[in-house]
Formats: C-alpha cells, structure tokens, sequence
C-alpha cells in the first residue's frame, strides 16, 4: 500500500503544479503580452478542434476501453488491434476534413461579420483536430 500512496502523492503533485501554471499562464501571463482578441482566437481554436475532433475520432477511444483486455496477449503481444487503433481515425479524419472543407461558407458567414478574424485561421482548425484525435486515442 505504501507505493500506492507514494504515486498518489506524486501525481497529485504534478497535476495541482500543472494547474498553478496554467492558472499563472492564463490569468497572468496572456493578459500582458496578447490583446484580448488573440487570446479569444487562440482559446477559440483551441476549443474548435477539441469540439471537432470528437465527431473525427469515430468512437475508436471508447473502443479501445472496451475492447483492447480481450485483444491483448502476452504472446502475440495484441495481435494488431494497436494498427487498427491508429489507422481507423484516419476514415474520420479524411470525412471531417471533407465535411470541413464543403461547410466553410456556411462557417464563413456565420462568423465574417462578428469574428472576421477567424476567418483567418480556419485551416488550422482541421491539424488541430487530427491532433486531439490522437491525443484522445493515446490517452
């Protein structure tokens, strides 16, 4: 129980320092060196692509929760379901990117008269979300 306790400890620590300097580099640091519409495009896209890549990863983090104990043996160590896990969001990648791609006039003038300076930024949306993708399956 005792290196139970140690992790813990260890973890908690890591993550309330990782939230101290979160707060320091938001609250702080972002307000002196950026105005305020760079911080809400930044924080925008940011968020657009984590939003965006829930719909392009096609469930295959749930899948993996699920299935990858029945999949895993120690002699064929997982028996490929590690290639199925990082090649099938690349369906979903390819048809979001498409979606993507034909929806721009409509995203367009959504935000041209609000927020043109998005407009912009709009192709960074799509590498942002391949990567939370990944991110989402590593995790």
């Amino acid at each position: 129980m005792g290196i139970v306790i140690r992790q813990s400890f260890k973890s908690i620590i890591v993550q309330y320092l990782g939230v101290v300097l979160g707060y320091i580099n938001i609250v702080w640091l972002f307000p002196k060196c950026l105005p305020l519409d760079q911080i809400g495009l930044i924080r925008f896209i940011l968020e657009m692509g984590l939003f965006l890549a829930y719909f392009a990863q096609i469930g295959v983090p749930n899948a993996v929760n699920k299935f990858y104990p029945y999949f895993r043996n120690k002699d064929k160590n997982d028996q490929g379901f590690q290639f199925f896990i990082f090649v099938t969001p690349i369906i979903g990648i390819v048809f979001f990117s498409i979606v993507f791609i034909l929806m721009r006039p409509l995203f367009v003038s959504s935000f041209q008269e609000n927020s043109p300076l998005v407009l912009h930024y709009y192709w960074y949306f799509i590498p942002f979300t391949i990567i939370y993708v990944y991110q989402n399956i590593t995790e």
